[in-house]
């Protein structure tokens, strides 16, 4: 009896001693996953506020004057795609929607939960995109969360059901990293329905909202424009129309005017807190613009400003090699393509080579986008030590809201934005997009006293 009695509490120690490790090791696990939850927390946050401080509140954000992403678009490519009955998923997140389009004919429309917070650093982006690939449940670089029913349409943006962490506990937020979020049905609905390949349309608001009334002529004799570049296109992004148009739809080597289309394609993909390690190989080939030093380590974020603004190379293939060259030109392409800049291409992340084209047509859409979309990417463009910054201070610097300027189409290239006042006092936002110009500083005196002479725009 004594001896049972011994080996009872030695089972019963034991036991007691095997539940304590095991929920010592799970408060452990529950203690890693809010601290590393509540780390991403912090680093996001951190970022976006850093964000906010680069755009410095900027014209764009609430200001009432811009045109939003091109609703219209949106719903000509929706209404091409009813008339030639596909499949597609359109996603509308002003009304927070998702309709399935089954051989054209809306078959169902789905509430979305989340979406990217507006003006953050993961805001969803719209464009018209595909389906590349979909997973049961996929688990997220970013938020460390399970993503049920994923359907990956862009970078790191998908559409999936309720995020859980590791834990199985809901990952509740009020907006998503980017992601389209549904309901646990909703998204097996559409997990169901998508292919690959398959339209993913995405809008955020209709343009209708900000849009001014056209320009009007203060003369009726516009007089002819002398310019020396091969290419031209002078936009009103209030009012949506072209003001002067000359061989806007040229195709051109666009030169390093491509990195803007770099920079806006890895703040989007890519996690701007993210550390990279510069390597010998990104540094190698040419002269380097900006000096990145071997074996230091960057933050994505921090290299946006050489790209754009000293058109470095080697930050180029720093940004890209978070993804890795080819994946992400993979993602540059379908940038590209979500903006229908179809004239477009790009061979590699530096935009080097004769084979990076485009047209002064193409580039406006890029600037209206980023204009909408990702506006810190202007602000950061605007340092003492980039080639716009000289230009804007020449014409009017107070007025410059950013761009990039760079060697191309056998001259100059300028993509550029500009404040520019009517003698109301009312705001007009003007890009201003060169290609192959033998003389830039006396094209943009011409075009801006020409805007002035027809438009009373100075």
């Amino acid at each position: 009896m004594k001896r049972k009695s011994q080996l009872f509490f030695k089972f019963s120690f034991f036991a007691l001693l095997f539940l304590g490790v095991v929920a010592a090791g799970l408060f452990y696990g529950f203690y890693k996953e809010f601290q590393i939850v509540k780390s991403d927390l912090r680093n996001w946050q951190n970022l976006y506020e850093r964000q906010v401080l680069a755009a410095k509140s900027g014209p764009f954000t609430n200001s009432g004057e811009m045109p939003a992403i091109e609703h219209e678009k949106f719903v000509l490519l929706r209404d091409r795609y009813i008339e030639e009955k596909r499949d597609f998923i359109a996603i509308d997140l002003v009304k927070m929607e998702l309709t399935i389009f089954s051989e054209g004919t809306a078959s169902a429309t789905l509430k979305v939960l989340r979406k990217g917070r507006e003006g953050g650093p993961r805001e969803t982006p719209s464009g018209n995109y595909e389906v590349i690939s979909k997973e049961r449940n996929h688990l997220s670089s970013i938020a460390k969360v399970w993503m049920p029913w994923s359907v990956w349409f862009y970078g790191n943006y998908f559409i999936h059901g309720p995020p859980r962490f590791p834990s199985g506990a809901p990952a509740d937020s009020a907006y998503s990293s980017g992601c389209v979020s549904l309901s646990d049905e909703d998204a097996k609905l559409v997990y169901d329905f998508a292919k690959k390949g398959m339209p993913v349309l995405v809008t955020d608001q209709s343009s209708q909202l900000f849009l001014k009334a056209p320009l009007q002529a203060i003369t009726a004799d516009i007089a002819p424009l002398p310019i020396t570049a091969k290419s031209a296109l002078v936009y009103d992004f209030s009012g949506d129309e072209p003001l002067l148009d000359f061989n806007s739809n040229d195709i051109l080597p666009m030169g390093s005017l491509g990195k803007l289309i770099t920079a806006l394609t890895g703040s989007e993909v890519i996690y701007l807190g993210r550390l990279i390690t510069i390597q010998e190989y990104m540094l190698s080939g040419e002269e380097q613009s900006y000096e990145l030093l071997p074996s230091e380590r960057y933050e994505a974020l921090e290299l946006l400003s050489p790209i754009i603004s000293r058109s470095s190379n080697g930050a180029s293939r720093a940004l890209a090699s978070f993804l890795g060259e080819k994946l992400f030109m993979d993602n540059v392409a379908a940038k590209i393509k979500s903006l229908e800049m179809g004239s477009t291409k790009m061979s590699n992340s530096a935009s080097l080579g004769q084979d990076n084209v485009s047209t002064a047509s193409d580039l406006t859409k890029l600037l209206k986008y980023i204009i909408e979309k990702r506006s810190v990417i202007l602000e950061i463009s605007k340092t003492e030590q980039s080639g716009l910054y000289e230009l804007g201070a020449a014409f009017q610097g107070d007025s410059l809201l950013g761009g990039i300027t760079a060697y191309s189409g056998g001259g100059e290239g300028l993509v550029s934005t500009w404040k520019l006042k009517l003698s109301s006092g009312e705001v007009r936002t003007i890009g201003i997009i060169f290609l192959g110009s033998q003389n830039i500083r006396k094209d943009m005196e011409n075009v801006l006293a020409w805007l002035n002479k027809s438009f009373g725009l100075k």
